[in-house]
């Protein structure tokens, strides 16, 4: 064999190993939701046959000193593999005076794309909204697209590291004159495991309300800590940026995965 040649068979035989390298798997060890602690969500399910309970509380004083309570009740399941559907009542409490309170919403997350070295792995999640709550009426659906990308190959000794992508459309089928036909939301952020069983992640909210001629740009901040190997706690604070957007939001919940 000359020396070419063997040029070449040594080039091939790194490129082979390197193989395992690329294919690694780039998926952080946690999963975030909506609302647990931020809106920004991640491209990847539920492990398959996995099922999680969610208890939501979230406090928001709008720009006009209203006081708006959440409390949300979810449940999501990995009914198949790269798949979850969710079950959620979100009841709004306090001075909320909108519609919608107490609706069932139904969902699914479906993965088609796996992170890799060039392109970040890609999830589409519709949803119906169910006119089961106060003064509510249509069955309005919604679809997200969630991008999420690891850091791994990019940051030494990163620990989860990764950036998240989100966009929404949400369709409303009954709408008032008030109303929004179509509106759209808009979420990117950050997320790391600080320390063992501790993630941060942070996000920007650009969103349009259901409220004609309503914006709101929302930074948040949150925690997850797992606190046992089934139950973790979250806990997450925002601001708005903006005349239309809230003052302050704080955002609590508890996971309990069986």
């Amino acid at each position: 064999m000359n020396i070419t040649s063997l040029q070449k068979a040594l080039a091939v035989g790194a490129a082979l190993a390197a193989l395992p390298c690329l294919a690694a798997d780039n998926t952080p060890s946690y999963n975030l939701q909506p609302t647990f602690p931020t809106d920004v969500v991640d491209a990847y399910p539920l492990d398959y046959q996995t099922l999680s309970t969610f208890g939501i509380v979230r406090y928001e004083r709008t720009e006009n000193g209203r006081n708006n309570w959440l409390l949300q009740p979810e449940v999501r399941y990995g009914f198949a593999p790269h798949w979850e559907a969710d079950l959620a009542i979100p009841f709004m409490e306090g001075n909320y005076k909108g519609t919608g309170g107490g609706n069932i919403r139904l969902g699914a997350l479906y993965q088609f794309l796996q992170d890799d070295e060039w392109y970040p792995a890609l999830a589409v999640g519709p949803q119906a909204e169910l006119p089961t709550g106060r003064a509510s009426r249509g069955v309005d659906i919604a679809l997200t697209l969630a991008a999420t990308k690891s850091l791994a190959a990019f940051i030494p000794d990163a620990r989860g590291d990764a950036v998240h992508l989100n966009f929404t459309w949400n369709h409303n089928m009954q709408s008032r004159a008030i109303e929004r036909d179509d509106w759209f939301q808009f979420r990117m952020g950050y997320s790391r495991e600080l320390f063992e069983g501790i993630v941060g992640v942070a996000d920007f909210i650009h969103q349009q309300n259901i409220l004609k001629r309503h914006d709101e740009n929302i930074i948040e901040g949150g925690l997850i800590y797992t606190w046992t190997k089934n139950l973790s706690v979250a806990g997450g604070l925002g601001f708005g940026l903006g005349a239309e957007s809230p003052d302050i939001r704080v955002t609590t919940g508890v996971q309990y995965t069986f």
